[in-house]
């Protein structure tokens, strides 16, 4: 029987998926915020090779899959797949299997909309066009925050600045 208030904090976010007990303290995000997880976040919870970025990796991919706060694009689970099997070597099978197991956090829809979109990100922050897809992406999924090595830490995206880059990593 699972404990019915869970609560994990990696780098100063605190996730718990009592929202009640999650409105008590500043800095704490409820169970009801959702966290887009880059590629790499994926990457190092799986890779061991990388001991100290693979334990807050694993820390943020258990707590998210514990509160169903996680969120990705198809960007993300393409280029996990193809990265462990290159560069993590691991099996075909068993990439298959995580690759398979992250599609549950229900990626958005490639359209055109958000292909423009992740223009609009690359011509207005100067972003990649792929890391615009990121960004794109996780607005689509009305994620406030950015799970990522690859985005300046507190970095804020949009009008209202919903969306901000949260560090994985120390």
């Amino acid at each position: 029987m699972r404990p019915k208030r869970l609560t994990w904090t990696c780098k100063n976010v605190t996730i718990t998926v009592s929202e009640e007990a999650a409105g008590s303290r500043e800095g704490r995000k409820s169970a009801g915020d959702r966290f887009f997880v880059d590629t790499n976040v994926l990457l190092y919870s799986v890779d061991a090779a990388a001991p100290g970025k693979q334990r807050p990796a694993r820390l943020w991919a258990d707590a998210l899959w514990e509160t169903g706060s996680g969120a990705r694009s198809w960007q993300v689970l393409h280029e996990f797949y193809v990265n462990t099997v290159r560069q993590v070597r691991l099996p075909r099978k068993i990439a298959r299997q995580l690759a398979e197991d992250f599609a549950q956090w229900r990626p958005p829809e490639v359209t055109i909309g958000l292909i423009r979109r992740a223009c609009h990100w690359n011509d207005q922050a100067q972003l990649s066009y792929w890391d615009g897809l990121i960004v794109a992406a996780a607005e689509r999924l009305e994620c406030p925050w950015l799970l990522s090595e690859d985005f300046q830490n507190g970095r804020r995206f949009g009008k209202d600045h919903n969306r901000q880059s949260v560090p994985a990593y120390s």
